[in-house]
């Protein structure tokens, strides 16, 4: 705790430069930046940050933060919260969240947002988001940092990549996406599809009637599974999650974190369990995080036919917006409402952690990281 009241944890040991970055605390405006570090201080904080998406129309983006803080991939990283012109209690402006990536325990000095649209990166009201976020990487980069990767919900065009904040050997880049979010739900089922593609339409339709008819289909709202059951479900399925993101995919319906959780599944005629699926809801707001359907049975596109008995279900509790964590390949997609994602991505000129983050990113990131593929866009070379 410092003298002001600043909550300010002790960075870990890092491959390069000092191990006391977060000793000081600049400001910008009149109030400075506290940086709270790892899970246990984040949460913490949660009250505020639900009250603040709250204020900025972002809701629901906060209620989760334990369940995505413990994630397997996020435990190979190390989080940071920073807190932009807060003033004590629940009177923050704005906050980021980031994690540093780690190299054999170590910290790199290389943060990044864990989320492709930005939703749960950086909290704060559309008209302040854009100077949030500057704030957050001036903040970091005068700590030492060798680069920072944020993505935020809206499009903020060029002047995103001004965020050096009179660093002459900072240089950033930034990139405007179109990103497919989220399918409307109209208060019907058939007006609700009648937004899909032709061909989509027909094969809702088609693959439910044959799984009903086939199998014996039935779709079962709210599952109640053990782990065990859960892991054997696991192995069974046509893509299989590894055994960390098994427990941690669980652990929501153990602990809804005071949300409601979405599990449901569909049973075939012998009560097996031929598709399951599970989510989140805030409100009429459903978010699906995963779908594991039984190997075997490909013919019968029981992604699809679970897809059907799920868009009834919904639209039947008044669920009017469906999201996709991380996207999905289903042809729905093409339905998708689309809005727009910034991303800005600021490296030191003159460091060999940045040179070597650019140089060798193929090696050092998985091939599906979300930094790696910025790292490799044109749009995101930093001058």
């Amino acid at each position: 705790m410092r003298n002001d009241g600043t909550a300010v944890s002790q960075p870990p040991s890092r491959v390069f430069g000092p191990t006391t970055w977060f000793d000081s605390a600049p400001d910008y405006g009149v109030h400075p930046i506290p940086i709270l570090r790892g899970r246990d201080a984040i949460l913490k904080a949660q009250p505020a940050l639900i009250e603040l998406s709250r204020r900025s129309g972002q809701r629901g983006v906060a209620q989760w933060l334990d369940y995505f803080l413990s994630s397997p991939d996020s435990q190979r990283k190390t989080p940071y919260l920073l807190l932009v012109n807060a003033r004590g209690g629940s009177d923050v402006e704005g906050a980021v969240l980031l994690y540093e990536y780690r190299v054999a325990g170590l910290g790199t000095g290389v943060f990044a947002s864990d989320d492709t649209t930005g939703s749960r990166t950086v909290i704060a009201s559309q008209a302040v988001r854009l100077e949030v976020a500057a704030a957050a990487v001036r903040r970091l980069m005068d700590a030492g940092a060798a680069a920072a990767f944020v993505t935020m919900e809206g499009g903020f065009g060029i002047e995103a990549i001004e965020l050096q904040g009179g660093h002459s050997d900072v240089a950033a880049a930034a990139r405007i996406r179109k990103v497919p979010r989220f399918l409307a739900l109209t208060d019907r089922f058939d007006t609700t599809v009648a937004l899909l593609g032709a061909r989509t339409r027909r094969n809702l339709r088609y693959y439910r009637r044959r799984a009903e008819v086939e199998l014996g289909a039935r779709f079962v709202p709210c599952v109640r599974m053990t782990g065990g059951e859960f892991f054997a479900v696991n192995r069974a399925s046509t893509h299989p999650f590894s055994d960390a993101f098994t427990i941690w995919r669980h652990s929501l319906l153990e602990n809804p974190h005071d949300g409601e959780v979405l599990f449901a599944g569909l049973r075939d005629a012998k009560g097996q369990w031929l598709s399951l699926v599970g989510g989140r809801r805030d409100g009429d707001v459903t978010t699906i995080d995963w779908q594991m359907n039984r190997v075997g049975l490909e013919r019968y596109s029981l992604s699809t036919a679970m897809r059907a008995f799920l868009l009834e279900h919904e639209i039947a509790r008044g669920t009017t917006r469906l999201y996709f964590e991380g996207g999905t390949p289903h042809a729905m997609r093409f339905a998708f409402t689309s809005t727009e994602t910034t991303d800005v991505l600021a490296m030191r000129r003159w460091s060999l952690r940045a040179w070597m983050l650019r140089r060798f990113a193929c090696s050092i990131l998985p091939e599906k990281n979300f930094l790696r593929s910025a790292l490799r866009d044109d749009e995101m070379k930093c001058a």
